[in-house]
């Protein structure tokens, strides 16, 4: 029968009667949810996610959140990277521009110590002229202000004792130009000393340019440090040439 299910039952006296049970009524079991189209499925499958429960709702609002939660995770992390790789080259930069500022105020020093040298030479040849000497002083003036206005100093004891600090080296020429003016030292002397100087702050220029190698400035100053090192021995030979014309003679 429709809607009945049978059953068969045993008696003792051999004979068999058949029961009738009814069916379960049609839809989904305790088990069973009903989704769109009438069609049962069961909650163990989806119940992680079904709307008509508090778990599914909830399960389904934290599957909300991750979602969106995700691109602002990923927004964070880029921009953390973002901000360290920006801060790298804003380290980088202030190093290059240290380094560029320290490249040409030393340079400066160069220059105006090379002026000084081959005049200190001229005046050693010409066995001490005023006119020399009143030519001599502007130049040790020009060195002074260019010493005094390095920002920088990199020097140490590696280098020698005169070179510890920015006074340190000053006062050392402050020393030698009395030296000097007594016409207490000869040409050689007067030219190996300031040519010892010179190549020391030359050789600071060549370390903060290895430094800055990272820099889109590092060949500019490459050019730069090639030419102090041009200007040096050009004023090297200006300063034993200055002798020859003092003196008649060349001097080394």
């Amino acid at each position: 029968m429709s809607g009945f299910l049978s059953a068969k039952s045993a008696l003792s006296n051999g004979h068999h009667v058949e029961f009738l049970t009814p069916l379960p009524p049609y839809g989904p079991s305790e088990k069973e949810e009903t989704k769109g189209f009438g069609v049962a499925v069961r909650s163990a499958l989806c119940g992680c996610t079904n709307l008509h429960t508090h778990r599914g709702r909830r399960n389904n609002a934290l599957l909300i959140l991750t979602i969106a939660i995700l691109p602002v995770v990923a927004l964070v992390i880029q921009n953390a990277v973002f901000v360290q790789n920006s801060n790298a080259i804003l380290t980088t930069s202030v190093k290059v521009k240290d380094d560029v500022l320290f490249s040409i105020q030393s340079g400066t020093v160069v220059h105006y110590m090379q002026i000084e040298r081959g005049t200190s030479a001229l005046y050693i040849s010409s066995t001490g002229d005023a006119n020399v000497l009143k030519n001599l002083q502007g130049f040790r003036d020009n060195t002074d202000r260019a010493i005094e206005s390095l920002t920088l100093w990199v020097g140490s004891s590696v280098d020698g004792e005169n070179f510890v600090s920015r006074d340190k080296f000053h006062q050392s020429i402050r020393d030698f130009r009395e030296l000097v003016t007594n016409v207490s030292v000869t040409v050689p002397e007067n030219v190996a000393f300031y040519s010892n100087f010179i190549a020391v702050m030359i050789g600071w220029l060549a370390d903060s340019i290895q430094i800055s190698r990272s820099g889109d400035l590092w060949p500019v100053l490459v050019r730069y440090h090639m030419l102090i090192i041009s200007k040096e021995q050009a004023g090297v030979e200006r300063a034993l040439g200055s002798t020859f014309f003092a003196t008649g003679e060349l001097r080394c």
